[in-house]
């Protein structure tokens, strides 16, 4: 088995540790800036997001874009408990939360249900994973980056005489709502064994739909492309993906060079 991707969060997690030992009095921060996407109603919208890590505390103060009726508010909740799992990697939740604006002035919305994780690899090929679920006034909604990475995954090819499974490929899902589309970058993908591994191969152009819990990406038939060069002899066709946001998770399947492919996939972490 391929090694897997180590999260670098496993270094934070030791300072975590270290830093309830420490005798010394300064904290240790960490603070991570990035674009997003928040849906709500099946809408998505861009935004902005700003983590401020406390790992000496163990806490997470969170500046994230909130769905406030038929458009969205920059909302601030601060303190919630930050934990760290080897498979989700920073991890933070609330059952109910005070959003209040940059002056710390209540915003009225009521936030609750709110469950969330960060992750950061050290592959530079692979961005960090930033995934919040809450409810807003009683409304489900969701915040995650404009790029998933699923770096755990299982690719099963039906080539007629026998099945072949594949679980050393990430699947990187870029996601452009404003486009209404959607490109899944596939590394590492051995579709039978009697074929060499693909380092890369790209589904670009598929149809992206917004859905309650995150994003359905379909194409009746499109050229995938490897280095940006187009390849005709692996036409992809009906492909159908479900991925769900706050989960970290993703299924469907698709049909490459007259074969039916299977997949799931998972941004938790494995160094399997």
């Amino acid at each position: 088995m391929t090694t897997k991707i180590l999260s670098l969060l496993a270094v934070a997690a030791i300072a975590m540790g270290f830093a309830s030992c420490s005798e010394k009095n300064e904290e240790q921060t960490m603070s991570i800036n990035d674009e997003v996407l928040v849906t709500s109603s099946q809408t998505t919208t861009a935004g902005k997001i700003y983590l401020k890590m406390n790992i000496t505390a163990s806490t997470i103060d969170i500046t994230m874009p909130v769905a406030n009726g038929n458009s969205t508010v920059d909302a601030t909740i601060k303190g919630l408990p930050l934990t760290f799992s080897n498979t989700k990697g920073y991890t933070f939740s609330a059952t109910n939360a005070d959003a209040v604006d940059g002056s710390g002035k209540s915003l009225g919305v009521k936030i609750n249900s709110l469950n969330g994780f960060l992750q950061m690899f050290n592959n530079p090929e692979i961005e960090q994973n930033i995934a919040i679920t809450y409810n807003v006034d009683g409304k489900p909604a969701f915040v995650t980056r404009k790029k998933i990475s699923h770096v755990t995954s299982s690719t099963v090819t039906d080539f007629g005489r026998g099945t072949f499974e594949c679980k050393d490929a990430t699947y990187i899902m870029t996601l452009n709502p404003e486009k209404g589309t959607a490109s899944i970058e596939i590394n590492n993908i051995q579709f039978v064994q009697q074929m060499p591994t693909l380092s890369e191969i790209t589904i670009p152009g598929a149809t992206l739909e917004s859905t309650s819990t995150g994003y359905r990406i379909t194409a009746d038939e499109i050229v995938p492309t490897s280095a940006d060069v187009p390849m005709d002899n692996r036409t992809i066709t009906n492909l159908d993906i479900t991925v769900n946001a706050g989960a970290g998770t993703f299924s469907g399947s698709f049909n490459c060079m007259g074969m039916s492919c299977t997949v799931t996939g998972s941004t938790s972490l494995s160094n399997e």
